[in-house]
């Protein structure tokens, strides 16, 4: 009774790890401009689990868009893992590389990502339900964003919350 217990427990710690596939130099599902001048966004992006564990799609193009979903600005992941989970996702992890910095009207140089750069002004709703306007201080991931209230505390909110202000 107990080799069949210990035969369960392997077997399940074995089928809920990722196993590693394969790897490539460049990955993209996007065409690629020659012309622009890509820079690293972010280093061994899902190289952690819980982070890859982010990227899992089932398929490789779904994967390879989900780990550039992690990343604003992600154009295409270079030195890419490919890796299988649970015998039929698939994950990827690597360096995700992106267009360069647009200069803002500051001279600091700024990454637009869904139409929102750092220092843009933006109306949020605050838990009192009144408009507010804000500064946005940086990208968290594809779906969040840290802006600074009036007071100057700074807060992270989902992008689709704001609104830019002209």
């Amino acid at each position: 009774m107990k080799k069949i217990i210990i035969i369960l427990i392997i077997g399940l710690c074995t089928t809920s790890c990722f196993r590693y596939i394969g790897d490539l130099t460049i990955v993209s599902t996007r065409n690629i401009d020659s012309s622009i001048d890509y820079v690293p966004l972010k280093s061994y992006s899902g190289g952690s689990k819980n982070e890859l564990r982010k990227t899992v799609g089932i398929n490789l193009k779904e994967a390879v868009n989900n780990n550039l979903r992690t990343v604003p600005g992600g154009e295409y992941i270079m030195n890419a893992k490919f890796y299988i989970y649970r015998g039929k996702y698939y994950a990827v992890e690597g360096d995700v590389w992106g267009m360069k910095t647009k200069v803002s009207e500051t001279g600091d140089e700024a990454v637009e990502y869904r139409g929102f750069r750092v220092g843009d002004k933006v109306l949020w709703r605050n838990p009192k339900m009144q408009y507010e306007e804000c500064i946005v201080k940086s990208h968290v991931d594809a779906k969040k964003i840290l802006i600074e209230t009036a007071s100057g505390k700074v807060i992270k909110v989902l992008i689709k919350s704001i609104s830019k202000v002209d």
